[in-house]
């Protein structure tokens, strides 16, 4: 057994080289991380209170039960997601902006006066699903509908 152990020991030495070099500066270059979290608070402050994700959000931090724990159940998660997706957000943008509620809700850095941070980091919305646009695609499907029905009408009759 000491035979193995002496034989591992005996291999190369490896030692840190250039130890009296300093790091190099760090630089503000337009991809860095710096700059690009600078970017997204820039555009977070842009967020107006009538933006579908502010709002969202404002509903998720309403909903939120035990303070800083900032528990959501799981059946109103799926009823404020329902609600995101008629106001245009994707299913994942949606719990997105969960996260990033819970997550300032538990760190003690939430605030109804301003956005919350990162929220500008999600994808802005597609317009939302209106009542109008409901009742157009009813009016076509009623319309394919009728059309296929007379169809079968003919050819069963002959």
């Amino acid at each position: 057994m000491e035979r193995a152990v002496s034989s591992i020991s005996k291999g190369p030495v490896l030692r840190l080289v250039n130890t009296d070099v300093e790091p190099a500066p760090r630089t503000w270059r337009p991809g860095n991380a710096e700059s690009r979290v600078a970017s997204a608070n820039r555009h977070a402050a842009a967020l107006t209170p009538d933006d579908a994700r502010w709002v969202f959000a404002n509903q998720v931090r309403d909903s939120l039960e035990g303070g800083r724990a900032a528990i959501l159940p799981p059946n109103r998660r799926r009823d404020l997601v329902a609600a995101a997706l008629r106001q245009g957000l994707r299913p994942f943008d949606a719990n997105l902006v969960i996260a990033i509620v819970q997550d300032e809700a538990r760190t003690g850095r939430q605030s109804a006066d301003r956005p919350p941070a990162g929220l500008s980091l999600v994808r802005e919305p597609d317009s939302p699903v209106t009542g109008l646009t409901l009742v157009a695609v009813g009016g076509v499907i009623v319309v394919l509908a009728v059309a296929i029905a007379g169809m079968l009408i003919a050819w069963i009759t002959g």
